[in-house]
């Protein structure tokens, strides 16, 4: 059984948010204010049994605010939907759900948390005027019929929530807070045992006791005790061990984290006590699960990359993503992102105008599953971040990554400070990454960065591999005009066709970023690869950028070309952003002007590193033809 689909109507973050389907294990991932903790919080109302009766009575302040902007309190309905698939099998199940079915087609069943204002048609107009949330009421109910009460779902389907901000081995060191105390209830040891080791526990107390020190601080603090109160408050104290029966010896029971049992939780680390919560959370809802004291659990986890590094961040989220199918997890950690199944994560975007949030999911409709399959394995740790971008620069490879970083720094625009992320696609393949970030996947604000690759076997092929990733009809005749251009048809300005790639988010270079770069940046890129070159090599990059720089031919630009292989594209990308950040005042690049750029090679760079900066609102002056 999991939850197959969600829907939350004016609370907080949230006026109208659905996520359906909903991910049997959701990882939420979204900028911090997005909304998730108030996601789970959400599914708190419907399903959380240890939320109180008082905290599912909202406050004016639980409403979305945009829609009190509109809409008068009186008028406002807070309701969260949740529906659950997957019980066909299961007799206890089909048996509580009995009025609860809203599908048949797949099996579902929704449950619904509802507040609003107490039904009095009689009410006088102006007393709806003056409402308070006071006014209102809550309900829980199954199906589609609200007198069928559901408030027996937070027993049966129990969401347990691991907030981020806790103290695990405080919570341990309690019987109380402590799951082991709810795990040993269940399984408890047997009565006879607890019989034997109460006899043993009562000698050793009596030798103890027996001891001349704990008998003078006995008597000592009988002394002191019967001078403050007299015999008022009957106390005869004594020395001896705490647990003379057996719940006291039950409770008295601890988790050590050695064989020894000589190290109590408290002295692990905050990661590990963290870890070993869990695990005992989750022993604890299996149990429950087991005895049918319930028909299944969803556990929710805020944040759980929490002072976890990251190679154990991977492997404990990992695990619980393949063992459990009922997880909501919140977080803001890539490597956790980089364990999950692309389907299962959901991208929470608020409308910065709004305050109001959206969901977004993956297009799997819109992906082949090959693609999917090569978007899981893209969004490592390095690359998930761009799920928690405002804006992605999507470039070919890593030295690219490099270049446009140090050339936005150079140029006055911090990528961090604003939320941009570049990301390398590792190749030219550009189309499942812009359907991922597209209006029908996460909806990032994002661009394209590509080589021209002029010198391939198809003449203008970085144009074509734009109009085709710009598709539709637009994208057919953009391309059918780069044809033309490619048979010799002289009346298409080559220009236009570059202006239009980029109106459409798609910069593309003449030839190749490292032969782009030589009219700016010949003297750093000459300088770099010298630097990568082995010390018997016999190639002078220098002459090769300056060959190039005076006539550019393909002969010149396979020559500068060849010395570049001679180095790792990587290496040499980080070579030349080191170069770039260390550029004076006085270099060409930190004085361009409009004009110069305009007929410059490496204007697609910097054009794309400017409509970056526009997609997000930098105030940062990035030089253009008006200028």
């Amino acid at each position: 059984m999991h939850i197959s689909a969600l829907r939350i109507s004016n609370f907080r973050n949230f006026q109208s948010l659905v996520v359906d389907p909903f991910p049997r294990n959701a990882i939420v991932v979204g900028e911090n204010g997005a909304g998730k903790s108030n996601l789970l919080v959400a599914l708190q109302l419907v399903l959380d049994p240890a939320l109180p009766r008082s905290a599912r009575r909202l406050r004016e302040t639980d409403v979305c605010e945009a829609t009190l902007a509109s809409t008068p309190l009186a008028d406002v309905e807070v309701r969260v939907e949740v529906e659950l698939q997957g019980f066909e099998g299961s007799t206890g199940a089909l048996s509580q759900f009995d009025g609860w079915i809203v599908s048949k087609s797949p099996l579902t069943a929704r449950v619904t948390y509802v507040w609003r204002m107490e039904e009095e048609p009689a009410k006088a107009e102006d007393d709806r005027a003056d409402a308070t949330a006071h006014d209102f009421v809550w309900r829980i109910f199954g199906g589609s019929d609200e007198a069928r009460d559901a408030s027996r779902i937070v027993d049966e389907m129990p969401l347990t929530v691991v907030p981020a901000l806790r103290d695990a081995a405080r919570d341990l060191a309690s019987w109380r807070t402590s799951p082991l105390a709810a795990i040993v209830e269940m399984r408890p040891p047997s009565r006879t045992l607890i019989d034997t080791a109460l006899a043993t526990i009562g000698e050793a107390t009596d030798k103890i006791a027996a001891d001349t020190a704990l008998l003078a601080t006995g008597a000592s603090l009988k002394s002191r005790l019967a001078d403050m109160s007299g015999n008022h408050l009957g106390i005869e104290p004594t020395m001896g061990v705490a647990a003379s029966r057996g719940e006291q010896l039950v409770r008295s029971l601890r988790l050590f984290i050695d064989g020894s049992r000589s190290r109590d939780v408290s002295d692990s680390s905050t990661g590990g006590a963290n870890v070993v919560y869990l695990a005992l959370l989750l022993e604890r809802l299996a149990l429950r699960t087991e005895d049918d004291a319930q028909l299944d659990f969803v556990l929710g986890v805020e944040e759980p990359e929490a002072h976890l590094h990251p190679v154990l961040q991977r492997k404990l989220f990992g695990f619980l993503l393949q063992a459990y199918t009922k997880l909501v997890l919140t977080t803001h950690s890539p490597n956790i992102a980089a364990v999950a199944d692309l389907a299962s994560i959901v991208l929470l975007r608020s409308d910065q105008s709004t305050g109001v949030t959206a969901a977004r999911t993956v297009p799997t409709a819109d992906l082949t599953p090959e693609e999917l399959a090569d978007l899981d394995r893209y969004l490592d740790t390095s690359r998930a971040e761009f799920l928690f971008a405002k804006a992605v620069i999507l470039v070919e490879g890593i030295a690219d990554v490099y270049v446009v970083r140090s050339l936005a720094e150079r140029l006055g625009f911090d990528l961090d400070a604003w939320g941009v992320v570049v990301a390398s696609v590792q190749g030219t393949d550009f189309g499942p990454y812009r359907k991922l970030l597209g209006p029908g996947g996460f909806d990032i604000p994002h661009l394209v960065m590509t080589d021209g690759d002029q010198d391939v076997k198809v003449a203008l092929s970085g144009l074509v591999r734009a109009a085709r990733l710009v598709g539709g009809v637009d994208g057919a005749a953009l391309e059918a005009k780069v044809v033309a251009v490619r048979g010799g048809d002289a009346t298409i300005d080559l220009g236009t066709l570059y202006s239009e790639a980029a109106a459409a988010g798609i910069f593309v270079g003449q030839h190749t970023l490292e032969v782009d770069m030589c009219a700016l940046l010949g003297t750093e890129l000459a300088s770099s690869i010298s630097s990568l070159l082995s010390p018997d090599a016999t190639t002078d990059p220098a002459q090769r950028v300056n060959d190039l720089l005076s006539s550019n031919t393909l002969e010149t630009r396979k020559s500068l070309l060849l010395a570049v292989d001679n180095v790792s594209k990587g290496r040499l990308g980080q070579r030349v952003a080191n170069e770039i950040l260390a550029l004076q005042e006085n270099h060409p690049l930190v004085r361009l002007s409009g004009e110069e750029l305009s007929s410059n090679p490496l204007r697609y760079v910097i054009d794309a590193i400017s409509a970056a900066a526009a997609m997000v609102g930098a105030p940062v002056v990035i030089p253009t033809e008006a200028d």
